[in-house]
């Protein structure tokens, strides 16, 4: 047998599978956190007077939500032009998945413990599609929660606006990307938590999360393109409804926990500085190659 015949006949190696962390975006050597200033946009100005921070508190009215403490503020459309309205546009984005969100927490749950009488599988159907769409609703939903911070933030937009939870973890360095040696890797998220000494805390809980949310992909498609509707007693399908639903709610409360504590130190921080409209002072932490900035940034202008 010639070598042309046996190369021919060596079986293909199959390409290595790629860890949950790399599915998520997520890789095994640490990020990088980096020091970050406010924008001016990180207030709401009225007449060239700061108002309040531009910065809804989803996450923490969401988390209250979760444990029964309290309720959830969304937007309609026709509120983006009432005067002293937020102007960040992930405010709207994440109040209303939040919104939908409860919905489907709430259905999912009447689903699960509700005796009315259907078909296995039809059962299985509703089964499929609630726990879908709290799996789908809960990562936007915490997308955009995270989008909305880094509005206020003079981090590049580009950094962001159209990145996964995973990016949002760990991207890539700019800065020496395309240089002779191996570009370090920058968490967004933790930088927004190291500003108030909390970066381990919030990079901790939304990376349990994104684990979680990928195991639930996982189970849900059961290495298949679709989930299937499996031949199941009606009081089988419900209980792992209730079951998936507990999960991901679990998951989301304590991721956010600390990305609620971190949403409320920055509103503080920008409101305390910004109630004083004649100093218009606002503290930005320095970086640390340049001195710190003690001035609030003049507003946008405006047309």
């Amino acid at each position: 047998m010639d070598s042309e015949e046996t190369m021919m006949m060596k079986p293909k190696q199959e390409k290595e599978k790629p860890s949950a962390g790399d599915e998520l975006g997520l890789r095994e050597n640490p990020s990088h956190t980096s020091d970050w200033a406010f924008r001016p946009e990180a207030v709401v100005w009225v007449h060239g007077e700061p108002v309040r921070a531009n910065l809804h508190p989803v996450a923490s009215q969401l988390y209250s939500w979760l444990r029964r403490k309290g309720d959830v503020t969304y937007f309609t459309e026709k509120m983006k032009s009432d005067p002293g309205m937020y102007t960040n546009p992930y405010a709207f984005d994440a109040s209303t998945l939040a919104r939908v969100f409860l919905d489907v927490v709430n259905e999912t749950h009447a689903a699960g413990e509700s005796h009315e009488d259907i078909e296995p599988h039809d059962m299985e159907v509703v089964r499929i599609r609630l726990t879908g769409e709290l799996t789908l609703l809960s990562a936007r939903l915490l997308e955009a929660v995270l989008r909305q911070m880094l509005f206020c933030t003079a981090f590049p937009k580009k950094s962001y606006e159209n990145a996964s939870l995973g990016q949002l973890m760990s991207t890539e360095c700019r800065a020496c990307k395309g240089g002779d040696g191996p570009a370090h890797h920058i968490s967004l998220v933790a930088s927004l938590g190291c500003r108030y000494g909390m970066c381990r805390q919030i990079d901790a809980c939304v990376v349990s999360f994104l684990k979680l949310l990928n195991k639930q992909r996982a189970q849900a498609g059961a290495h298949a393109s679709t989930p299937s509707i499996v031949d199941r007693p009606v009081a089988e399908s419900r209980k792992m409804l209730a079951e998936d639903c507990f999960s991901l709610g679990e998951g989301l409360c304590h991721a956010l926990q600390h990305v609620s504590e971190v949403e409320e130190a920055m509103i503080l921080e920008i409101e305390r500085h910004a109630a004083d409209s004649q100093r218009r002072s606002l503290v930005i932490l320095p970086s640390k190659s340049s001195p710190a900035s003690t001035e609030m940034p003049d507003p946008p202008a405006t047309s």
